[in-house]
């Protein structure tokens, strides 16, 4: 027919009408079908964020309950350090204060002991004190003793003179004593002899006495040297030797040669003592010792 066209051309045929609702119709089911398409799309892009959001809040809520966790596990360890720094703390000040405590006992104990060695030292003083007060005593009483025998030896030794008569001249003296009266007999400090010691009779030392005087010993006298007591030691010199024996007045042993001692043993007599007390410094010393070794063996 020469009226109709192809639809695609735009020709209009005598039935156009019809194909334009086809036409029309068909581009509806496309566009419900696009538009189905679109509405399931979006409900399933919908459900993804959905469940991607549950998933995310399940997985900020896990995240946000761990360190919730660990926040009150770090709470608790900040609460026992805290309580443990306060019991140190309150250790540390018992400690400050029992080593206050033990540092005043010590001060106190340094003190005591100051104190205790004070007393220790003054008791000290006082026991030398009263030992020296006592050999005062003791040498005083010697002293005495000493001179209550001088005074009794004199009496009974030197008769007067009118008694005993004038001895002739150049006649040794006849007051010499043999043995003191006592082991501790002492002459006093002023005898009643001349000052003068050239004018004091010594008949057994004289002036250049060959008896003692350079005698060489024959015996072992060791370790005393030659066992002989030096005349310096009582104040003598070599003119006034009195040959004492070391041993025997010098020392509290007894001699070994006993009588076969070369050396003299026998006792001091009157003039002997009282020419030591004169001319020795300390003859006094030296007598009380001979004296006290002597008595050991009478």
């Amino acid at each position: 027919m020469a009226n109709d066209q192809d639809p695609k051309n735009g020709d209009v045929s005598d039935d156009g009408t019809v194909a334009e609702d086809s036409a029309s119709k068909k581009r509806k089911v496309e566009d419900g079908a696009m538009d189905n398409l679109s509405v399931q799309t979006e409900k399933e892009i919908v459900r993804i964020a959905h469940e991607t959001l549950q998933h995310l809040k399940e997985e900020d809520g896990k995240a946000v309950l761990e360190l919730t966790e660990q926040v009150g596990r770090q709470a608790m360890s900040i609460h026992h350090l805290t309580q443990r720094n306060h019991q140190y703390q309150h250790e540390n000040a018992e400690l400050k204060i029992r080593n206050g405590k033990a540092h005043q006992k010590l001060r106190n104990s340094e003190k005591a002991t100051e104190q205790a060695l004070k007393a220790t030292r003054q008791a000290n003083e006082d026991v030398r004190r009263l030992r020296h007060e006592r050999n005062e005593w003791r040498d005083r009483a010697h002293r005495a003793e000493g001179g209550l025998a001088n005074i009794q030896s004199i009496s009974s030794h030197n008769p007067p003179a009118s008694a005993r008569g004038a001895p002739a001249h150049g006649a040794p003296a006849t007051t010499q004593e043999v043995r003191r009266l006592t082991p501790f007999y002492k002459l006093s400090r002023n005898p009643p002899v001349p000052d003068q010691l050239n004018q004091h009779n010594h008949s057994n030392a004289p002036t250049g006495n060959r008896l003692y005087h350079g005698h060489i010993p024959l015996q072992d006298h060791s370790p005393n040297g030659d066992g002989k007591i030096r005349p310096y030691q009582y104040g003598s010199n070599a003119h006034w030797d009195l040959g004492l024996c070391y041993t025997h007045f010098y020392t509290p042993h007894r001699c070994e040669h006993g009588q076969d001692c070369e050396w003299r043993h026998s006792d001091l007599n009157a003039d002997e003592r009282t020419y030591i007390m004169k001319i020795c410094a300390d003859g006094e010393g030296f007598l009380w010792r001979c004296d006290k070794n002597i008595r050991k063996f009478n």
